[in-house]
């Protein structure tokens, strides 16, 4: 029998090995953005080179890639190629593009996430990944902790029965304890 595995980490996510790094984008226009994964992303640029100006180009060429897909359907994922720490980037269309005076809810916006993640798991798992980092997401957009760990588990459970390990990067404490109970909470109710 397949089944996914969730790994929680109370650490960084550029210690965390894995085959790929979700990445998650608002995909109307797929740029990477100030998420705590682009950050680290782009910090682990530093691990491979310490000339600076090809720590600018590699990181250059990455946002072509990513920018290539432009346009991403909302809930969608593409998986493309990454660098030295995370071979593969799952880049989920996670984030609704705010324009002309639309305003999405924290609902929709959660909606969206679980979406997300479900669409990033079977991407990753199409392209052979065997594990996936990621980070809490959507916080900053009208979306509490608490409300996208719930949304990212209940995406996660929907594509339970796949086989992957996901490395999940939590830091703060409270967040942490509370995926933690609800990863829990759902491996409870798949067995």
């Amino acid at each position: 029998m397949r089944a996914m595995k969730i790994t929680l980490f109370q650490e960084e996510i550029g210690n965390i090995q894995a085959d790929g790094l979700i990445l998650p984008v608002d995909g109307q226009i797929c740029a990477i953005g100030g998420t705590a994964a682009a950050k680290t992303l782009k910090s682990s640029f530093y691990k491979e080179t310490e000339d600076l100006e090809e720590q600018v180009e590699l990181y250059t060429y990455l946002e072509e890639d990513v920018f290539r897909l432009k346009p991403l359907r909302h809930g969608s994922a593409a998986v493309i190629d990454g660098n030295d720490t995370w071979a593969y980037l799952v880049v989920i269309a996670a984030f609704y593009h705010n324009v002309d005076d639309v305003v999405f809810s924290s609902n929709q916006a959660c909606e969206l996430l679980s979406r997300a993640i479900q669409n990033g798991v079977r991407e990753a798992v199409r392209h052979n990944l065997q594990s996936i980092a990621m980070t809490l997401m959507g916080t900053t957009y009208r979306v509490t902790p608490q409300q996208s760990i719930l949304a990212l588990t209940k995406g996660m459970a929907v594509v339970r029965r796949e086989n992957i390990e996901i490395k999940w990067c939590i830091l703060r404490d409270e967040d942490f304890h509370y995926a933690k109970n609800h990863v829990k909470s759902m491996k409870d109710l798949l067995t």
